[in-house]
């Protein structure tokens, strides 16, 4: 029984309002514990798990295997001799926990990528992924492996040619210090402490408001935040050298296809003008990567081959619209890492603009915090981050391909948004639609929402009223049925549709034709890539749609691996890698592992909730069954790789929204409390973004962890100026 003189509730609850009654500062005080026992707990869990290990194993020159490494006894240090050395030891079994390394740096490059290599439990040679060793940061000197049982050989190998370091000690089971980072401290009690604030004050139950100039001010900060994190992603896959130099690393180009191409077409022709090496001229069966090892063939990964000449792979629009203009301009070829830093940038751009126009139409009093959450976790699930860790050709494409698909779609919705259709919308969503074809053939699937989008909205005959009837009275309030499409009206909306589809469509065939004399080749049978792309069509229909099935399966499925280190998971390699010897399977980060996809699966009881706001379920629908059909497709043609979910991961997660809002909407019908609502979908919203951003950090080949845990290390070199 609560006692009448004291506060109701338990000693929790009284504890909490003690707090509160004592000011905001009191408040932060208990935020800033929290804070510090996430990092000393969470963030120094890899010093815990050490404390668990067993007795130290020292290798020393007796008792280590050295393959390619000399031992320098005047210097005393382990030092490479040839390509790739490894330092190893074997004959114990041992759970080991940690493997510290002690580096020595003989010349001016300060850090130096090794690659740990263990068997345990019967598993030989599992291996940690190359890591980077930094001079200064010592955290980096402590390897852990994800073992499962007790190892029996531990091995360290130079993952380079020529290693501009030596390795003075190598432990097993060394205590891995409790290390500790105030700045984290004080960013994670900061946040806290804003959300608290939030709560506080009951900003989170405020109402979408475009008048409202704070909330204008939010948005800005949510855009320009979400760009910030696709610039820290592309400069982290960077060397960080300072400011400038880093600036400079990020705007020079090698000399990729992209700036080939620019060259060729500069010269009067599309055929790059790199002569192919002989090998590969004689070749009998090009396109076929086991024929190409077994004769030494020299070629080019990842271009097209055709008649004797290589050509460019990747679509053309991203050369026509930033690479040659950018040669032209400066004389200078512009980089993959700016060209995909700044498609991502302008398509976040162009994405908050479509949830925009979503929620102002059909959701015009949702709580703001539902839609600021809301657009953050779109922004996460479409992959956008993931692409910037090895921003290269295909990414530039990929970014490229997603900023028109984000316009086109945003602009149908801008084009049907009132009563009467938009021809300058239209006309532009279909230029957008159609340019993203130049970029990635395969987004031509989401041009089937142009006629779903603009069929209610073609002008309709109005029945004339039936003989007898009166003009006015109860019959006249009745509004008519549609009557049939005005086709004489329509040939204006049609012609605006074809005309920026022809003509880019001319274009590219052109462009196909002078390349492979094929209409609709864009380079994808002609490639030399990992796969026997030529083969393809030899599995049949059967072979194809086991194929698409299984692809769709990995994409959304895949599961995840964890890590003591942040951020904690990783993906992992789709099941049955390389299937039936067709397929190409790397990382993926397993879309079906996010919260918010799993509002899909309220749809089919959410039927009330649409039909008030039609044509939305029919949009929505016709998404999600082109970002099934995406996913199908991409895996029959290229495979299961992470970066393809930039094409379809949105056309899954904007359905997803608009079903988690009807939910939240449905629970208020049933007069559930708001508040209790509002937490819950905002939490589904949060551990999506937050998720899909610790999973986007690692990259395909997980590049994130050869830089972590040195990342405050190359923050601090960042933000050096001189």
């Amino acid at each position: 029984m609560t006692d009448p003189a004291g506060p109701p509730g338990g000693p929790v609850a009284r504890l909490v309002r003690a707090v509160q009654d004592r000011g905001l500062v009191a408040v932060g005080a208990v935020f800033v514990l929290f804070a510090l026992l996430v990092e000393l707990g969470v963030f120094g869990f890899p010093h815990w798990a050490s404390l668990a290990a067993g007795d130290e194993i020292t290798v020393t020159p007796d008792n280590a295997t050295l393959d390619n490494v000399a031992w320098n006894g005047d210097e005393g240090y382990f030092q490479l001799t040839a390509g790739h050395g490894q330092v190893g030891i074997e004959g114990f079994d041992a759970v080991v926990k940690t493997v510290w390394i002690e580096p020595v740096f003989f010349q001016s490059n300060t850090r130096q990528a090794v690659k740990v290599h263990y068997d345990d439990e019967g598993a030989a040679d599992r291996n940690t992924g190359s890591l980077d060793l930094v001079e200064g940061v010592e955290r980096n000197d402590y390897v852990i492996p994800t073992a499962m049982g007790h190892v029996t050989r531990v091995a360290v190998e130079f993952d380079s040619d020529d290693a501009v370091m030596g390795i003075r000690q190598i432990v097993l089971n060394k205590t891995v210090p409790l290390f500790f980072n105030p700045l984290r401290v004080v960013v994670m009690a900061g946040l806290a402490l804003l959300v608290y604030w939030l709560l506080h004050e009951g900003l989170w139950r405020h109402p979408l408001n475009p008048a409202s100039r704070r909330q204008q001010v939010a948005n800005g900060l949510l855009v320009g935040g979400c760009i910030v994190l696709l610039g820290a992603a592309v400069t982290a896959g960077q060397t960080i050298e300072g400011f400038a130099q880093t600036w400079r690393n990020l705007m020079t180009a090698d000399y990729h296809q992209y700036a080939k191409l620019v060259d060729a077409l500069l010269h009067g022709h599309v055929a790059l003008e790199q002569v192919p090496d002989q090998s590969l001229l004689d070749a009998t069966d090009p396109y076929d990567i086991v024929y190409r090892w077994h004769n030494n063939t020299s070629y080019e990964w990842d271009y097209s081959y055709y008649n004797g000449k290589y050509y460019c792979y990747f679509g053309i629009v991203p050369a026509l619209l930033l690479f040659l203009p950018g040669k032209v301009i400066t004389g200078q070829h512009v980089s993959t890492a700016f060209a995909t830093f700044l498609f991502s940038a302008v398509a976040t751009w162009f994405l908050y603009l479509l949830w925009r126009a979503v929620v102002r139409r059909w959701f015009p009093k949702l709580p703001y915090v539902l839609y600021a959450l809301g657009g953050f976790a779109l922004f996460a699930v479409s992959q956008l981050v993931w692409a910037q860790n090895r921003p290269g050709m295909y990414e530039v494409a990929l970014s490229a391909g997603a900023m028109f698909v984000f316009l086109g779609v945003w602009a149908l919705f801008k084009a049907t948004a009132r009563r009467r259709l938009s021809l300058r919308w239209t006309g532009a969503a279909a230029l957008a639609l159609a340019l993203a074809v130049g970029c990635r053939p395969n987004l031509v699937f989401v041009s089937a929402l142009v006629p779903v989008m603009l069929w209610p909205r073609l002008p309709r005959r109005v029945p004339a009223p039936a003989a007898g009837h009166a003009l006015d009275g109860p019959r006249a309030q009745a509004a008519p049925a549609p009557g049939p499409v005005d086709w004489r009206a329509t040939c204006r909306i049609l012609l605006t549709v074809a005309l920026p589809y022809v003509v880019v469509a001319a274009g590219l065939i052109a462009y196909n034709v002078a390349r492979f004399g094929q209409i609709a080749e864009f380079g994808a049978s002609y490639q030399l890539t990992i796969t026997n792309v030529g083969a393809y069509g030899h599995r049949g229909l059967f072979g194809s749609l086991l194929a698409a099935g299984y692809g769709v399966f990995a994409y959304l499925f895949t599961g995840l691996k964890l890590r003591p280190l942040y951020p904690f998971a990783q993906p992992v390699y789709a099941p049955m890698g390389g299937f039936m010897s067709y397929m190409y399977a790397e990382l993926t980060p397993g879309l079906g592992r996010l919260p918010l996809l799993w509002a899909l699966l309220a749809a089919p009881r959410l039927g009330v909730g649409f039909k008030a706001r039609r044509p939305l379920g029919r949009i929505m629908a016709t998404l999600a069954l082109l970002g099934l059909a995406e996913a199908a497709f991409i895996s029959v043609m290229g495979g299961v790789i992470g970066r393809y979910e930039v094409d379809f991961a949105w056309l899954l997660a904007l359905p997803a929204l608009v079903c988690l809002v009807l939910v939240y909407e449905r629970g208020l019908r049933a007069r559930l409390s708001n508040g209790k609502l509002i937490a819950a979908a905002a939490a589904v919203l949060l551990v999506t973004a937050v998720t899909s951003l610790l999973l986007d950090a690692t990259g395909e080949f997980n590049q994130f962890f050869s830089r972590n845990p040195a990342l405050f290390y190359d923050v601090q070199n960042f933000f050096r100026f001189w």
